[in-house]
């Protein structure tokens, strides 16, 4: 499973969805499983200048 990020009102170049997580799972054909998917808060972070900053507001997974 592959989790991914937008966020359409943005001062930072970003894609229009980036991978922010993942599992593997493995499941029979048919079955159904609820997984968690842990999104780091680096996750959304960005490079300014010379350091990691946040864009604070909501971004959409």
């Amino acid at each position: 499973m592959q989790v991914y990020a937008s966020r359409p009102h943005t001062a930072v170049d970003r894609p229009a969805r980036w991978l922010v997580g993942h599992e593997v799972i493995r499941l029979a054909p048919g079955a159904t499983e609820t997984v968690e998917v842990t999104v780091p808060a680096r996750a959304v972070d960005h490079w300014d200048e010379c350091a990691w900053a946040y864009e604070s507001g909501k971004f959409t997974l």
